[in-house]
């Protein structure tokens, strides 16, 4: 009874068999077991969900101060060994110990993660840049040639000569956006100081979708806003934000969905808005979700250093970031942009 009025669930079982069938249906943090049990006793349920899940704490309570049955419990790593009769009190502390270094050991492993996403995230921004350079000294001999042949052409006097302009002037277009892109992925994956500049929230969008390829299964819905709504951001940081928001709404639809991106005015701010119709998150992960070491995986949804950063990013401009979500009805983000003076 005390232990229902401090853990969120508990699940109870009057056998071992039935004890290991709730273990694997339910997955519960931590298993508090007796020994002498019918059909399978405390220990063999023990060594079979020890051997299923190594890191899941099992403190066994026992009347038998029996030396074969504490060595078995000392050879199956039990985390605790208690003779009853039990005081409440002291198996609420030995669950609170257990707790915490769970809890510790859980922070040690997200640190861990959080340095090897960071280190990756390191060497596919240097990939990305070694990979756009190359590729826009590539763009430099496709524009030059393009250009030899548009003046040799231009000199000749001969049938057919406008048609083959024509088809030039789409290549060096191409080769135009090429370099563009490429400008924009060196910048995207190097800078680390803000360089605000003057710009529309629909340029930014816009910059954003050449950043990133939907899936097949998703569905991508773009509304702008009519007017510019002009505001003073660094480009290439905030299509980062954008593009990490579209990853994570992807990454929440692994079936497949739907995302709509929209701008419009609200106040003295522009809004970017992004829903999806994904897996959502409860009322805990909404609150916690700008954390950055902060993850439900494994219960929910991970939800990792990329929105940590947006937040981040959005409030070094001035702005903040609203989120709506509910489970199994998708989530929204609404971010929150200042407008340049002269518009506000």
């Amino acid at each position: 009874g005390f232990l229902k009025r401090r853990v969120r669930h508990i699940y109870t079982a009057t056998n071992g068999k039935l004890g290991l069938e709730l273990f694997k249906q339910y997955r519960p943090q931590i298993v508090i077991t007796d020994i002498n049990m019918p059909e399978m006793n405390g220990l063999e349920m023990a060594e079979i969900i020890r051997s299923a899940a190594p890191d899941i704490p099992i403190v066994v309570i026992t009347a038998y101060n029996d030396q074969d049955y504490f060595i078995k419990a000392i050879e199956l790593g039990i985390d605790k060994y208690i003779l009853k009769p039990v005081e409440t009190e002291r198996l609420l502390n030995t669950l609170l110990d257990i707790v915490e270094k769970l809890n510790a050991k859980r922070e040690i492993e997200m640190m861990r993660k959080h340095l090897e996403d960071s280190m990756r995230l390191q060497s596919v921004a240097q990939l990305t840049k070694g990979v756009a350079h190359n590729f826009n000294n590539i763009l430099v001999g496709i524009m030059g040639y393009a250009g030899l042949m548009r003046m040799r052409l231009s000199e000749a006097d001969w049938h057919g000569r406008e048609e083959i302009l024509k088809y030039i002037d789409t290549i060096e277009r191409s080769a135009d956006r090429a370099s563009e892109l490429t400008k924009r992925l060196m910048a995207f994956s190097g800078k680390t100081q803000l360089e605000k500049q003057d710009t529309s929230i629909n340029e930014v969008v816009e910059q954003a979708l050449e950043l990133f390829t939907v899936p097949k299964d998703i569905n991508l819905e773009i509304s702008l806003s009519e007017g510019p709504l002009p505001i003073q951001v660094d480009r290439d940081k905030m299509a980062q934000v954008l593009v990490n928001m579209c990853i994570n709404a992807i990454e929440a639809m692994p079936e497949g969905g739907a995302i709509k991106i929209e701008t419009f005015q609200e106040e003295s701010n522009g809004v970017i808005r992004i829903t999806d119709t994904g897996i959502g998150m409860d009322e805990e992960t909404v609150r916690r979700v700008f954390e950055p070491f902060f993850t439900t995986k494994g219960l929910a949804t991970h939800l990792g250093l990329g929105l940590s950063t947006s937040n981040t990013t959005v409030k070094d401009h001035g702005g903040f970031i609203k989120v709506h979500s509910n489970l199994g009805h998708g989530s929204e983000f609404k971010i929150y942009l200042p407008l340049a003076k002269e518009k506000a």
